[in-house]
């Protein structure tokens, strides 16, 4: 298991290894004063790990209540964003409650801008399920949802309260969906970690999970703590980002 702590104004831990959800109750202990968590998921994953989540954050003595939406792209709108927010009002959440992600890039971001949004603000919990989700996404703090007019244009910088990435759930990815992290892997790499970068090379697919992931998430809280909203060497993340998003959004 690795920790690896992100600097930003209110500081948090991101924790890496495989099996380490089934430490979830005492990894989320800055939620002690919650009464309430929303489980955010998509289709597919909370039919994978729903209930094994549900049960570990009920070992609190929490009420959890889900919310569970179409997975893909399609689902970051404003829509659904909006009925996240009447989901946390109508289940009664506090502003000492918690939304816990659990999934990939959109819930991560779909949900996290709910968090900042519902009260001016609540607690948020990362669990990313996906390769590209745990090296990027899940930490830092960009939420968003997409508008007709381009991808993520509407959001908040808003921090996690805790990421915890156990790289067991990535057992259930398509090959094309870890392939997709993959890219991503090889960005930390060319932005400065030859070690990584002759890692993946060497290793292919079946790297090292835990060493690959804590290796691009503390470059990426190395940047995030020097420049938290992006007016400067953040800017470096994006690297590839700018095209890719304009290649997705003609293509479909």
């Amino acid at each position: 298991m690795t920790e690896i702590i992100v600097r930003t104004d209110v500081p948090y831990a991101v924790t890496v290894g495989g099996g380490v959800s089934r430490r979830l109750p005492e990894l989320i202990r800055c939620a002690d004063g919650a009464g309430t968590f929303a489980l955010v998921s998509d289709n597919t994953v909370i039919g994978l790990y729903g209930d094994r989540v549900t049960a570990l954050l009920e070992k609190t003595g929490k009420r959890v209540v889900p919310y569970v939406f179409p997975h893909g792209e399609g689902s970051k709108n404003g829509s659904e964003f909006l009925g996240i927010l009447d989901f946390l009002a109508r289940s009664s959440l506090t502003r000492d409650d918690y939304v816990v992600a659990l999934g990939g890039g959109v819930t991560g971001d779909l949900a996290g801008f709910a968090a900042s949004a519902y009260m001016r603000g609540i607690g948020f919990i990362q669990i990313p399920t996906t390769l590209l989700a745990a090296v990027d996404s899940s930490v830092g703090g960009k939420t968003a949802i997409d508008l007709p007019s381009g991808k993520n244009l509407a959001g908040s910088f808003y921090q996690p309260s805790a990421v915890i990435c156990d790289t067991d759930f990535l057992d259930t990815l398509p090959p094309e969906v870890f392939s997709d992290g993959c890219a991503e892997v090889i960005k930390y790499g060319v932005l400065g970690n030859e070690k990584l970068l002759r890692h993946v090379t060497e290793k292919g697919t079946g790297f090292d999970r835990e060493y690959v992931i804590s290796e691009c998430v503390r470059m990426k809280a190395d940047i995030v703590s020097a420049d938290e909203r992006e007016h400067g060497v953040r800017t470096l993340l994006n690297l590839g980002h700018t095209l890719a998003h304009a290649i997705e959004k003609v293509s479909g």
